[in-house]
């Protein structure tokens, strides 16, 4: 007879080998590249991220779900990265792996983070097209912004959109400058806010995976 915790660690094996599938895919379908070599790739991130994990020493079971988030994350990096989107499907996966992570905040904390980091996003994304007339954050970027408020609630998800953010300003000066050095116009530069969202959410879980 299988015992629940069996039951845990099949169910957290399955949601990482589900979501390296579903990163390969939607990597594969929005940037193309071989099938099989997307799968490696994302089956190397999440036996990387499993392996860290496991030697700062979180359990088995979290280990699993931390390296379910980081394959997830990785496409939307590589997604947005090249095309500037988040497609819905990576942000429905890292939701669904969320609800189900043993070191999820508390539903009530949860549903607040969803809604904090969701309102606070939409509001600078509506702030940012009154003033200028053109998007400054997409709706990918709200969305994830929702699931992070879930995934790790209210507090840890403002530290992430701070990290983020932070990474991205940093990024873009630099790109600025190396665009002045070489002559060439910056003004229209803009940065793929869904890569530094997704890096800090992957390194917020596994801090939350390791904590007591």
């Amino acid at each position: 007879m299988t015992s629940p915790f069996q039951l845990s660690l099949l169910l957290a094996a399955a949601t990482a080998a589900a979501a390296t599938a579903l990163a390969a895919l939607v990597v594969r379908r929005e940037i193309g590249g071989r099938d099989m070599a997307h799968l490696g790739q994302h089956a190397f991130v999440s036996a990387s991220a499993l392996g860290l994990v496991s030697l700062a020493g979180a359990s088995l079971e979290a280990c699993l779900f931390v390296s379910a988030f980081a394959t997830l994350c990785i496409a939307v990096a590589r997604i947005d990265a090249h095309k500037f989107i988040i497609p819905d499907a990576l942000v429905f996966g890292l939701g669904a792996i969320a609800a189900l992570a043993p070191f999820r905040p508390p539903l009530a904390d949860q549903m607040i983070g969803a809604i904090v980091m969701g309102g606070v996003f939409f509001g600078v994304r509506y702030a940012y097209f009154a003033k200028r007339g053109v998007e400054g954050l997409g709706l990918g970027d709200v969305k994830l912004a929702i699931v992070i408020g879930a995934a790790v609630g209210v507090e840890m998800a403002l530290l992430v959109a701070g990290l983020a953010a932070a990474c991205m300003a940093a990024w873009l000066l630099v790109r600025t400058q190396a665009l002045v050095r070489s002559g060439q116009p910056a003004t229209l530069l803009a940065a793929p806010f869904g890569v530094g969202l997704a890096g800090a959410l992957g390194v917020a879980v596994a801090v939350v995976a390791i904590a007591p």
